[in-house]
């Protein structure tokens, strides 16, 4: 039976993740000046410079911890949605953890850069801290095409764009993100209601707000990465493009390039779940926060499969824990 491991994103972290595990960890692989920083200031960890590798160092001690406990011919196919592909891509042993990891910490400074640069703005402008809304509302056919035109009537920090197509019982639905205010303005345009419900996030992933900055990172992109193990890539679904990444077509341009590109395109949360019911005996185990792996859990049912197979992955290690712990006395 192949083991399904789901990497998310930013979003979930908290200082209980910095396990003693966790904190080896960072020490063994270069990054004590984050760890420090985050330890000294617990509020850092919500800044993305430290967040993202952060994220990706707990997710990897983590799926080790689970991988450990099972059988040796275990197969395992790695997927993750916006940071947890560049997880996804470490796990499997398709790209080194230390390029990895570098990756993400310049990952993370592209968000920093935007939120400063908005805030720069704002004062220019003399108006209140801007702040980006994110909400949930029901696709439709031609919704794209709504946004595009709205969009080219709009100035950077006022366009909206899709960041997560999310699939539903009866109807697909899309979250779309924007400056809150004109988010608000504008719901009802887009099928939302005037009473919607309207998150806040720090940065505009996934959206083409942050298409200005993804030009001044290439450079950096293209020194992160230098090596791919070619093998290990038929391993990995990439969530961004719905599609195993191919050992044949694949470079490590191409993988620098498709990593860089995702912090401007949607999130394929239902053709990536209705993709893993190719494998309907899996386990699907989910990385970090219990809430997304029940909301995994949830979308996965909504597009016909078996929402018990997904796990967060701490339930799994102890079940597996547990299994071996009983095996062990029987041996005796």
């Amino acid at each position: 039976m192949k083991k399904i491991i789901i990497f998310p994103g930013q979003g979930f972290q908290n200082m209980k993740m910095l396990t003693s595990e966790v904190q080896e960890f960072c020490l063994k692989n270069g990054m004590g000046d984050i760890l420090n920083e985050v330890l000294k200031d617990e509020t850092k960890l919500f800044d993305t410079e430290y967040a993202q590798p952060l994220i990706i160092a707990t997710q990897l001690v983590e799926a080790d911890k689970y991988k450990k406990l099972q059988e040796k011919d275990t197969e395992y196919i790695y997927a993750g949605f916006s940071l947890g592909e560049i997880t996804a891509l470490i796990a499997s042993g398709a790209i080194d953890i230390q390029e990895g990891l570098n990756f993400a910490r310049q990952r993370g400074l592209i968000a920093k850069e935007f939120s400063e640069r908005d805030l720069q703005a704002n004062r220019e402008n003399d108006e209140a801290k801007r702040k980006f809304g994110v909400a949930r509302i029901p696709y439709f056919e031609g919704l794209e095409k709504q946004l595009s035109d709205f969009n080219s009537t709009q100035d950077t920090f006022n366009r909206i764009g899709i960041t997560n197509y999310i699939p539903g019982n009866d109807n697909n639905f899309v979250t779309i993100t924007g400056e809150i205010n004109k988010l608000k303005e504008n719901i009802e345009l887009f099928g939302g209601r005037e009473d919607q419900k309207i998150a806040t996030m720090q940065c505009p992933f996934h959206t083409d707000m942050l298409l200005g900055l993804i030009p001044n990172q290439k450079r950096i992109f293209d020194m992160c990465i230098s090596d791919i193990n070619k093998n290990a890539l038929e391993n990995v679904y990439s969530t961004r493009e719905c599609e195993f990444y191919s050992p044949d077509t694949d470079t490590k341009e191409t993988i620098n390039d498709s990593l860089g590109e995702y912090l401007v395109k949607p999130m394929q949360h239902a053709k990536t779940l209705d993709f893993f019911k190719n494998y309907p005996s899996s386990e699907i185990v989910v990385t970090m926060g219990e809430p997304f792996s029940k909301q995994i859990a949830k979308q996965y049912a909504s597009v016909g499969g078996n929402g018990s197979q997904v796990k967060f992955i701490h339930e799994a290690i102890k079940d597996l824990s547990d299994k071996n712990k009983e095996q062990h006395l029987d041996e005796k």
